[in-house]
């Protein structure tokens, strides 16, 4: 872990100094956290997958909420598979790979998360005009017009954090 990176200041490696002197609270604090995120890891990845193979393999649902519900499946994987082992490998040790990529693991990790939200935005968004506006529902929500609110999201998403690079 460098001194200076994005990620330093925010690492969970951070929160303990001196590994050697923490208190034995401070120990089962941390191996407590480390099998929560291990664990979310292992389910995440696995029911994330099945969802998405689920739904992609049945296609009378291939529909525009399904869509947006396989976005977020996809999002939450890269979370479950990329993001939250490296967050547990760095209670144990600082980030070994450099300045370089710690920058951009954090930019990557960040605009994953915007991502998210702006996903979790535009589905909540999708269930209101279906509901409030149903008969506006089929112009704005054509497969074209949904994979660019998908797309804008991420694009939103790194647009937001090139600032901070």
């Amino acid at each position: 872990e460098t001194e200076g990176s994005p990620y330093h200041e925010h690492s969970s490696s951070t929160m303990f100094q001196d590994r050697n002197t923490t208190s034995s609270d401070s120990k089962v604090a941390i191996v407590i956290m480390q099998s929560c995120g291990i664990s979310i890891s292992v389910l995440g990845t696995i029911f994330n997958t099945v969802t998405i193979i689920a739904i992609a393999r049945v296609q009378r649902i291939w529909t525009t909420i399904n869509a947006f519900f396989i976005h977020l499946c996809f999002v939450h994987l890269l979370l479950s598979i990329c993001f939250l082992p490296m967050s547990v490998m760095t209670t144990f040790i600082p980030w070994p790979f450099g300045s370089v990529s710690c920058t951009v693991y954090a930019f990557i990790k960040y605009a994953t998360i915007i991502a998210l939200i702006c996903s979790l935005t535009n589905t909540t968004f999708n269930r209101y005009i279906l509901i409030v506006h149903p008969q506006m529902y089929p112009k704005i929500y054509t497969p074209a017009k949904v994979f660019l609110q998908l797309l804008g999201a991420w694009l939103f998403a790194f647009a937001v954090l090139i600032p901070v690079l």
